[in-house]
């Protein structure tokens, strides 16, 4: 396989029953392995789903969901069940160290599956795009690269 392109994920707004807001023809969204966030100021849950549609009814029906309405989901092509049940966990690693953000998740933890490492070089750069959407508050740049390696390494 050769290397992964950033530019080959996507992250894109979603409505409030898990429609993408944003249509691209492009994207096979709706039949694909996908990671999602729910977020407002407070707080956060980052979760996985190969039915956003359906997931997102169920979550509509939480009390401590339902009103979450900034809602995205990270997409790719190349994503496949393991990859984003990987990408999940690290994100939850990574926003329970957000300070002034309410992680609603539990933990989770990743495991192995083929060509890991590869996917792995995507992270980082996924979270500097929710970065740049203020999605995420702290940098990578600002996390030590022993803080960031040891959430990294919890993920994997």
């Amino acid at each position: 396989m050769s290397e992964l392109d950033i530019k080959e994920v996507h992250i894109v707004p979603v409505g409030s029953a898990g429609e993408v807001k944003d249509t691209d023809s492009k994207l096979d969204f709706y039949n694909s392995a996908l990671v999602y966030l729910l977020n407002d100021k407070r707080s956060i849950y980052i979760g996985e789903s190969i039915d956003i549609k359906n997931r997102f009814s169920s979550h509509n029906r939480h009390d401590s969901k339902k009103d979450i309405l900034i809602r995205h989901a990270i997409y790719s092509h190349l994503f496949n069940k393991s990859v984003t049940l990987h990408l999940e966990a690290f994100l939850i690693n990574l926003f329970s160290a957000e300070k002034g953000l309410k992680l609603i998740n539990l933990g989770n933890n990743g495991h192995y599956y083929h060509q890991k490492k590869e996917y792995e070089v995507l992270f980082p750069q996924i979270w500097k795009q929710l970065e740049e959407l203020k999605i995420a508050r702290t940098s990578t740049s600002l996390l030590s690269s022993t803080a960031f390696n040891h959430v990294f390494l919890q993920s994997c």
